[in-house]
């Protein structure tokens, strides 16, 4: 499981029921838009953001949600963007190192594209080695792709909650 958080800090606890209410309601629409930002303009690459990913068999993207929550103490509200399920989801947003211990194939051919070969290249076998997969970021760039949009939506929601009282 991989989560993302959004904290909106509560600095004044004087404010209103409708205020937090409102803003609570904010982090929840906002966190279902970074859902939509990750899941189709950086998953699926229907989107006008360049695709981190390719779109195989669907289960990063199905994996993605976004809720928002009224937050613990101190906080007025909380906003989760997680993926859960897959197990390789935290490698494409973190980065990282996997050590290949090597294979031998006996009456087999192993087969594989390479960029660097531009070709198909077959082989009985490989030497150990790491394969390095580079940070591709869905779910932290998504929020950071949400970031104006959500200040905008609470923003909005004090401002119909002030005109309310």
């Amino acid at each position: 499981m991989i989560t993302i958080g959004f904290n909106i800090g509560n600095p004044a606890e004087r404010l209103s029921w409708a205020i937090r209410s409102n803003i609570i309601n904010a982090v929840k629409v906002g966190m279902k838009d970074a859902e939509y930002i990750s899941k189709v303009e950086l998953l699926s690459g229907k989107g006008r953001a360049k695709t981190i990913l390719n779109y195989r068999s669907g289960r990063l993207f199905n994996s993605v949600k976004g809720v928002g929550y009224g937050g613990p103490k101190g906080f007025i509200a909380t906003g989760e963007l997680s993926s859960e399920g897959v197990e390789y989801a935290a490698i494409h947003e973190y980065g990282g190192v996997i050590a290949h211990p090597g294979a031998k194939a006996h009456n087999v051919y192993m087969k594989w594209y390479s960029k660097l070969h531009k070709r198909i290249i077959r082989a009985r076998q490989t030497e150990p080695h790491d394969i390095v997969i580079p940070k591709r970021s869905f779910l932290e760039r998504a929020i950071k792709l949400n970031t104006a949009n959500m200040e905008a939506k609470i923003a909005r929601a004090i401002e119909v909650a002030l005109k309310e009282v």
